[in-house]
């Protein structure tokens, strides 16, 4: 199980995935840019990296825009990581009224990961690695 700190570190970004929009062909808000016909991200200069726009500007959100953008596009775009994390965010609404909302929250990331697979241990791990000031960890 993680440890608190490594729980809330996802759990406080505040962006959802809509699912309708996915079917659609992209993500309202939180999907890489594409570069033309050929649906390939858009590279940012400084960083050579695709780049996610969300919603929210908060740190975190900005934080994992620029470095787990890869990792979120992939999970966004498959059934089963998408579905989990749809009920994730939920999970962590509910979570933080909780009598213990860090094992509640840490419940939803460990339950987010198992539902999700691969992609899903993937985002969290990049969200982990490269964000955990901007995301609370």
């Amino acid at each position: 199980m993680l440890g608190p700190g490594a729980a809330m570190l996802i759990m406080s970004c505040s962006f959802v995935l809509d699912t309708n929009d996915l079917h659609k062909g992209g993500a309202a808000g939180a999907s890489p840019g594409t570069g033309g016909s050929s649906g390939e991200p858009i590279a940012d200069a400084a960083i050579d990296a695709p780049t996610c726009n969300f919603p929210d500007h908060d740190a975190c959100s900005m934080c994992l825009g620029t470095s787990c953008c890869t990792e979120y596009g992939a999970c966004a775009h498959d059934g089963a990581c998408n579905i989990a994390f749809v009920d994730f965010q939920q999970c962590q609404r509910n979570a933080k009224k909780a009598a213990n909302p860090t094992i509640a929250q840490a419940v939803c990331a460990e339950t987010f990961r198992a539902r999700g697979g691969t992609l899903a241990t993937t985002l969290f791990g990049c969200t982990l690695t490269n964000c955990p000031t901007a995301c609370g960890g």
